[in-house]
């Protein structure tokens, strides 16, 4: 088994992230019922009324809930890409050269996919 030093603690702190995440995609989106990977973003208040100002008040508040839940979505992503990869012993590991990924990387970024040479 692959083990990176204090993987433990950086496993704690995506565990964690996670929930937080899921807290806070919960409060602005609902899980999609045929891909529960996905999140759809709801307005903070539904109403059936027809009046165009309020049609449009609704619009914008889903496209700015849109945009939010889209980068908690995926950073989500992330997390649980980092926690799966831990599971295949693959954590720690660049995905673009197969080097260690710096321990400074992973305590400023614990689902960071890449070494500091490969971001971005």
């Amino acid at each position: 088994m692959r083990m990176i030093p204090n993987q433990e603690k950086y496993k704690k702190l995506l565990e964690d992230e996670k929930t937080r995440l899921e807290g806070e995609l919960s409060g602005i989106s609902k899980r999609n019922p045929h891909n529960p990977a996905e999140w759809d973003a709801v307005p903070e208040n539904q109403t059936e009324e027809a009046d165009l100002n309020v049609a449009a008040d609704i619009h914008e508040d889903i496209e700015e809930r849109h945009a939010v839940s889209d980068e908690l979505e995926k950073r989500l992503e992330d997390v649980s890409g980092a926690l799966l990869a831990m599971d295949e012993e693959t954590y720690g590991a660049c995905e673009v050269c197969g080097g260690a990924i710096e321990g400074a990387r992973l305590n400023a970024d614990p689902a960071a996919p890449t070494c500091t040479a490969h971001m971005n």
